[in-house]
């Protein structure tokens, strides 16, 4: 089985070959939700100025269903509704972390679609976040395309790989709207 060693702590983890379609070559491997919370941190006042320009908000912060009407998890720790309970995991996880992430404030104009990442670190931070499951049909094309044209944002991808660790670590109770 392949091996991906992570670019924080520097220890290598052995990836099914099943789970590969869940990674991204153009991404740092990251080996658990403790090291993202560290490469988020990494990232403390490396950017001087305001990250981008919002193109769009897709913020569904007091809905009980996203926008596009997908059923979404509500993370009542939080008081905030989310695409999945892997992204409410996270958000709980950086808030114990005293990291506090804003969902889907800023997206990005790639070719003549545009990108909005699951989250965003503001300063001192200032970095996005994707919390990946699956790389459906033209996903994987449109985040390679973000990264080759905007690589001055600061980006960590969070593969599905991680989302059981994320979920022990907030190990709350969460209803499933």
């Amino acid at each position: 089985m392949p091996t991906r060693t992570c670019k924080v702590c520097g220890e290598k983890t052995t990836i099914a070959s099943k789970d590969l379609k869940y990674l991204h070559d153009a991404t740092d491997f990251i080996c658990s939700p403790e090291c993202v919370a560290s490469k988020i941190i990494s990232y403390k006042d490396t950017f001087s100025g305001p990250p981008v320009k919002s193109v769009c908000s897709l913020c569904i912060e007091g809905k009980d269903t996203d926008p596009l009407g997908r059923t979404a998890a509500y993370s009542w720790k939080l008081g905030k509704a989310f695409r999945s309970e892997y992204e409410a995991s996270v958000a709980e996880f950086l808030h114990t972390c005293a990291i506090f992430p804003v969902y889907e404030k800023y997206s990005f104009n790639v070719g003549d679609q545009t990108y909005t990442p699951d989250f965003y670190i503001e300063s001192p931070y200032n970095c996005f976040l994707e919390v990946k499951g699956l790389f459906s049909l033209g996903k994987r094309a449109k985040l390679t395309a973000f990264l080759n044209e905007h690589p001055e944002v600061n980006f960590i991808l969070i593969p599905w790989i991680l989302r059981s660790q994320f979920i022990e670590r907030t190990n709350t109770n969460r209803e499933d709207w």
